[in-house]
């Protein structure tokens, strides 16, 4: 049972990893794209400026799963680093924490 806890542990750890690196592809990519969009600017050109606005729009979905992906992972090591806080305690301070939330 504690193998199994322990393995548990460790995959959710690798996942929040995992996650965070997603986060921090899609935001990469997002910056890429966006670059490439604006390069060379034309700011006096309005066929130029609405193009780059559509790119920036229709790209959009790209940094905000980013940015759902990163809490996700930030909330899942924090649990995770909770449980390793609630072990070290013991069961009775553990409980007492819980009941204090």
């Amino acid at each position: 049972m504690v193998h199994l806890e322990s393995r548990e542990r460790d995959s959710s750890g690798i996942f929040a990893t995992q996650l965070t690196i997603l986060a921090k592809v899609l935001f990469l990519s997002y910056l890429v794209l966006s670059l490439g969009e604006l390069f060379p600017p034309r700011l006096l050109n309005p066929e130029w400026q609405l193009h780059a606005i559509n790119q920036l729009l229709q790209t959009a979905v790209a940094p905000l799963l980013g940015l759902a992906e990163l809490d996700r992972g930030e909330r899942i090591l924090a649990q995770e680093a909770q449980r390793q806080a609630a072990q070290r305690q013991g069961p009775q301070e553990a409980q007492r924490q819980a009941a204090l939330q």
